[in-house]
Order: structure tokens, then sequence, then C-alpha cells
């Protein structure tokens, strides 16, 4: 669990880092998060380690289905925060070793990962990602798959799935997804839609 909070600082400093680079244009960017800004993102991200009755609370602000009540969180505070206060709050939440109410380090792990690539890759933008971070996320995401989690995501119809430039596969059946890792970090997370190669 340490190592895994580990690469969760180190990629909330690499973003925090990314958000504090941007300008007003880039800011208003859509970003691959459908229907969510880059500053809506980067307002979603401050949201992290929120104790059951905050959470309970936003839940009962923005009454609707778990993604409504997320995006609606993300969007409210992007309408509050400044651009400043959001790449502040981010730095401040290196070594704040605390989940969501009800979920994980696995998922801090995840959030922090793709919507990162949310903001970098529409903006053009290099984002760090170490491999072994690649590949731990990956394995959260592909845990995902047949449980109520998986809701989040948009839906990803394939049976298995393949890194070509890093050691890591998933699943079983004839056909495979096989893209670079980054990319099916995105394609597991409902971002890039895929077809099944042999």
């Amino acid at each position: 669990m340490d190592d895994i909070w580990l690469m969760v600082d180190r990629q909330r400093a690499s973003v925090a880092d990314l958000f504090a680079g941007l300008d007003d244009e880039q800011w208003r960017r859509q970003s691959l998060c459908a229907g969510w800004t880059v500053r809506d993102v980067g307002a979603h991200l401050t949201l992290q380690g929120q104790p059951a009755i905050k959470a309970i609370g936003m839940a009962l602000r923005h009454l609707g289905p778990l993604n409504r009540v997320i995006e609606r969180s993300a969007q409210a505070a992007a309408r509050t925060l400044t651009t400043d206060q959001i790449v502040e709050r981010q730095r401040a939440l290196i070594g704040r070793h605390v989940p969501n109410a009800f979920l994980t380090v696995g998922e801090a792990l995840v959030d922090i990962v793709v919507h990162g690539l949310d903001v970098a890759v529409p903006l053009g933008l290099d984002l760090e990602i170490p491999d072994e971070t690649v590949v731990a996320t990956l394995d959260r995401l592909a845990s995902y798959r047949g449980t109520s989690k998986a809701k989040v995501f948009g839906p990803v119809v394939a049976d298995r799935f393949r890194a070509t430039d890093v050691d890591w596969s998933f699943g079983t059946g004839d056909q495979a997804v096989q893209l670079p890792a980054r990319d099916l970090l995105l394609t597991l997370s409902g971002r890039t839609p895929v077809s099944a190669s042999p």
C-alpha cells in the first residue's frame, strides 16, 4: 500500500506541475473526460480524501446517478476555485494518504493517472508516468471489469488486452486489444473506442 501511495504522490506532483503551466485558453479546453473542461478535471482532483460526511453531503447536493454526482461536484468546485487554488490544493494533497470515503488507494491511483491523461493528451503535453505506475493502474482498471465500479467508465467491449510496450496483459479470448500501455489506460477507462485485433 505504501508503494501505491508513493505512486499517487509522484503523479499528483507531476499533474500539479502540468496544471501550473497552463494558460487561460488551455484551462477552458475540453478534456478527454466527456463533457469536462480541463478546469473541471483540475477541480475534481482537489476533491480527494473526502470523509464520509462530505461525500454524503455532495451526493445530497447533486442528487442523481454516481457519475452525475461526480460531474456536478467537479463543476461546482470549478466555479468557486481559481486556477491558482486548484494547483495549490493539488500540491497540498501530496503526502495525504487518505482515500475518498468508501474507496481505496487503488481508486486514488486511477483518478490521478487517468485524469492526468485526460488533460495532457488533448493539450498535446507530455506527462511523465513511470512504467510501474502504468502497470499498477492497468491492474486496478482491469480488476473493475464485471463489477459495479466499471459503471463509472464507458463500456469496453473486449475480452483480452495486451500492452505492446510493457509486460502487461489481461483476460482470455480469441481476440486481444493490443495497444501501447497508455492507450490501454484510456481504453479501459472508456476514453478511446478500439477494435479488437487477432
